[in-house]
């Protein structure tokens, strides 16, 4: 799916995100595999980087959290 994106989008950065995120073996995996992709294919030479999110699987935490301090009142 990245490689599809990447080829529709020409994407400069790819974060993935959620608690899987944190095993550096996916990260790792996920590029052997892009790069794999893109040798077999070889439509052009740019390559995306593939990283993980900052935050890994509490993003969802902090989002909750920045939420419940800026909400409105009326909401």
């Amino acid at each position: 799916m990245i490689y599809n994106l990447d080829y529709l989008l020409d994407l400069d950065v790819v974060t993935i995100g959620g608690g899987m995120s944190q095993q550096p073996l996916l990260i790792q995996t996920v590029q052997k595999q892009f790069h794999f992709l893109r040798e077999q294919y070889q439509e052009d030479e740019h390559t995306p980087v593939i990283k993980a999110c900052q935050f890994h699987n509490v993003a969802n935490l902090l989002g909750a959290l920045y939420f419940h301090f800026t909400k409105k009142e009326d909401c």
